[in-house]
Protein backbone atom coordinates (compact mmCIF):
# COMPACT_ATOMS: atom_id res chain seq x y z
CA UNK A 1 0.00 0.00 0.00
CA UNK A 2 1.06 3.80 -0.39
CA UNK A 3 2.42 5.53 2.35
CA UNK A 4 0.23 8.62 2.99
CA UNK A 5 3.57 10.74 3.53
CA UNK A 6 4.46 9.67 0.04
CA UNK A 7 1.60 10.37 -1.54
CA UNK A 8 1.59 14.01 -0.09
CA UNK A 9 5.25 14.46 -0.76
CA UNK A 10 4.30 13.51 -4.34
CA UNK A 11 1.38 15.39 -4.72
CA UNK A 12 3.41 18.57 -3.40
CA UNK A 13 6.35 17.86 -6.11
CA UNK A 14 3.43 17.86 -8.70
CA UNK A 15 2.32 20.94 -7.82
CA UNK A 16 5.60 22.81 -7.68
CA UNK A 17 6.04 21.71 -11.12
CA UNK A 18 3.23 22.82 -12.39
CA UNK A 19 3.77 26.27 -11.05
CA UNK A 20 7.22 26.55 -12.07
CA UNK A 21 6.17 25.44 -16.00
CA UNK A 22 3.45 28.16 -15.78
CA UNK A 23 6.07 31.10 -14.27
CA UNK A 24 8.91 30.01 -16.94
CA UNK A 25 6.40 29.68 -19.93
CA UNK A 26 4.59 33.09 -19.00
CA UNK A 27 2.82 33.06 -22.22
CA UNK A 28 -0.21 35.17 -21.59
CA UNK A 29 -3.69 33.85 -21.99
CA UNK A 30 -5.24 34.76 -25.00
CA UNK A 31 -8.37 36.16 -24.99
CA UNK A 32 -11.54 35.50 -26.81
CA UNK A 33 -13.34 37.83 -29.15
CA UNK A 34 -16.17 39.87 -28.19
CA UNK A 35 -19.56 38.02 -30.00
CA UNK A 36 -21.32 41.37 -31.93
CA UNK A 37 -24.69 40.68 -33.04
CA UNK A 38 -25.19 41.92 -36.27
CA UNK A 39 -27.32 45.12 -36.24
CA UNK A 40 -30.60 45.46 -37.95
CA UNK A 41 -31.39 48.92 -38.86
CA UNK A 42 -34.85 50.19 -38.67
CA UNK A 43 -36.14 52.94 -40.89
CA UNK A 44 -34.85 55.25 -43.70
CA UNK A 45 -31.41 56.29 -44.53
CA UNK A 46 -32.31 60.23 -46.14
CA UNK A 47 -29.71 61.87 -47.36
CA UNK A 48 -30.66 65.46 -47.89
CA UNK A 49 -28.89 68.39 -50.03
CA UNK A 50 -27.74 71.22 -47.57
CA UNK A 51 -25.74 74.57 -47.73
CA UNK A 52 -24.50 76.87 -45.69
CA UNK A 53 -25.45 79.72 -47.53
CA UNK A 54 -28.30 80.71 -50.26
CA UNK A 55 -24.97 80.92 -53.13
CA UNK A 56 -23.07 78.07 -52.06
CA UNK A 57 -23.27 74.16 -53.79
CA UNK A 58 -25.06 72.15 -52.00
CA UNK A 59 -23.50 68.97 -50.42
CA UNK A 60 -24.71 65.46 -49.33
CA UNK A 61 -25.87 65.34 -45.88
CA UNK A 62 -26.86 61.24 -44.55
CA UNK A 63 -28.92 60.77 -41.28
CA UNK A 64 -30.38 57.48 -40.59
CA UNK A 65 -34.09 57.66 -38.98
CA UNK A 66 -36.29 55.65 -36.88
CA UNK A 67 -39.34 56.29 -38.98
CA UNK A 68 -39.83 54.12 -42.16
CA UNK A 69 -42.48 57.13 -43.80
CA UNK A 70 -41.11 59.43 -45.75
CA UNK A 71 -42.38 62.35 -44.31
CA UNK A 72 -41.35 61.79 -40.83
CA UNK A 73 -38.24 61.01 -41.70
CA UNK A 74 -37.71 64.35 -44.07
CA UNK A 75 -38.78 66.14 -41.32
CA UNK A 76 -36.28 64.68 -38.39
CA UNK A 77 -33.86 64.69 -40.69
CA UNK A 78 -34.40 68.03 -41.65
CA UNK A 79 -33.87 68.77 -37.97
CA UNK A 80 -30.37 66.65 -37.33
CA UNK A 81 -29.48 68.68 -40.30
CA UNK A 82 -30.27 72.15 -38.53
CA UNK A 83 -29.18 70.86 -35.40
CA UNK A 84 -25.57 69.91 -37.19
CA UNK A 85 -25.35 73.95 -38.13
CA UNK A 86 -26.80 73.72 -41.53
CA UNK A 87 -28.48 76.59 -42.51
CA UNK A 88 -30.86 75.68 -45.45
CA UNK A 89 -31.78 72.27 -46.68
CA UNK A 90 -32.66 72.20 -50.16
CA UNK A 91 -34.51 69.01 -50.65
CA UNK A 92 -34.35 64.90 -49.99
CA UNK A 93 -31.99 63.10 -52.58
CA UNK A 94 -33.01 59.85 -51.76
CA UNK A 95 -34.53 57.72 -49.43
CA UNK A 96 -32.62 54.14 -48.97
CA UNK A 97 -34.18 51.26 -46.87
CA UNK A 98 -31.02 49.65 -45.21
CA UNK A 99 -32.90 46.28 -44.86
CA UNK A 100 -33.66 46.00 -48.67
Amino acid sequence: MIDVADMERSLKQQIHRYNVSKETTGEPRRERRKYTPPVLLKGLRVILGVKDCRLSLEQPFEVQTNTISRVQAFQEAKRAAHKAGWKYVSHAIDYIDPNE
